[in-house]
């Protein structure tokens, strides 16, 4: 479902996704799609965030008590900060700006449409990251890198992750503010702090062990252990 107040942008969305095999119905408000969700519920809605009358937010509120586990992704030509943010914590699978970049989107439609986890790895040794990448993909994972705070947040805007593998020393940026930027977007989410640097990170690890209350991990990872604590926080131990 595209739910949009600009025709022409439903239009030239909507032909991008039958182009794909796939059905679509458009909506042009929020109480609109609200009504045509209570008759059939779409496998994913693709919402702008600022139209007249009932926002994309609000409306995503209300449509979550009729299916908890609706995925929607949220789209918006504005800086709505605040109402992106609150769309993210209530459980919003991603938020894409205009214009979309329609290979990335509909690439992490197939995520949201995936049945097999995926997952965020953040760390600034892109060999490590590409290892870790082969190793969980092997598992099949669906696997995400980033070696930067901003890309991490970016793709944490973008898409919803099950799982978050965060090494704590970003090249000199403080790996406690990014596990805070990362809580605030995605409260969550778990997120599994690492670090090869125990005398001077193993506090930062230790803090973000008692938020988390589950073990951080010492590098070289110990890939059985990570296997097996990633399948316990998956089913929810």
């Amino acid at each position: 479902m595209i739910v949009d107040d600009d025709p022409e942008f439903a239009s030239s969305v909507a032909e991008i996704f039958e182009a794909e095999g796939d059905e679509v119905i458009v909506a042009e408000s929020g109480t609109e799609a609200l009504e045509k969700v209570k008759q059939r519920k779409p496998d994913l809605m693709l919402m702008d965030i600022k139209m007249p009358g009932m926002d994309g937010v609000t409306a995503y509120a209300n449509m979550k008590d009729l299916y908890p586990d609706l995925r929607v992704i949220l789209v918006t030509a504005y800086p709505e900060v605040e109402l992106i943010s609150t769309a993210l914590q209530e459980g919003a699978f991603g938020c894409f700006e205009k214009p979309l970049d329609h290979e990335r989107l509909l690439c992490v439609i197939d995520d949201a449409l995936a049945d097999n986890a995926s997952v965020l790895v953040v760390d600034d040794d892109k060999d490590f990251c590409a290892s870790m990448e082969d190793a969980l993909e092997e598992k099949g994972y669906r696997v995400v890198t980033a070696h930067h705070e901003d890309t991490a947040l970016e793709e944490m805007r973008h898409r919803n992750f099950d799982l978050v593998l965060l090494d704590i020393k970003l090249g000199i940026q403080d790996g406690w503010n990014t596990y805070c930027a990362l809580r605030d977007l995605r409260p969550d989410v778990p997120v599994l702090a690492m670090t090869g640097y125990e005398e001077e990170m193993g506090h930062l690890a230790q803090r973000i062990t008692e938020r988390e209350n589950r073990p951080w991990m010492r590098k070289p990872l110990d890939l059985p252990a990570v296997f097996m604590l990633l399948d316990e926080m998956r089913k929810g131990k």
